[in-house]
């Protein structure tokens, strides 16, 4: 284009989602399973805090956690695998707003 080089990449980041050149979504969903679960992290005082309700907790978690990691899962191509990944965070994220081992 207009004797401009024109650089191949294997991925890249488009709109803060990880695009690979294969199609596949695997890092991807590793990287926003990682971010969710260190937002959880962040948000440590407010799980363990007893006065705050457990509606309040769950109100949090589905505004503030649970969109970081189904960002743009609607155009993702998961396998099963993906699917128990993202299941198994979502447990561990009820089980630590719950507190249950």
């Amino acid at each position: 284009m207009d004797e401009e080089d024109i650089a191949v990449v294997d991925g890249f980041s488009f709109l803060g989602a990880l695009i690979e050149c294969e199609g596949r979504c695997e890092k991807e969903i590793r990287r926003r399973i990682t971010l969710g679960k260190v937002a959880m992290q962040g948000l440590e005082k407010i799980w363990k805090d007893k006065h705050i309700s457990l509606q309040t907790k769950t109100r949090i978690v589905n505004a503030m956690i649970c969109p970081v990691i189904l960002y743009v899962c609607e155009t993702r191509t998961q396998t099963r695998e993906m699917e128990k990944k993202i299941d198994a965070c979502e447990m561990w994220i009820w089980r630590k707003t719950l507190k249950v081992s």
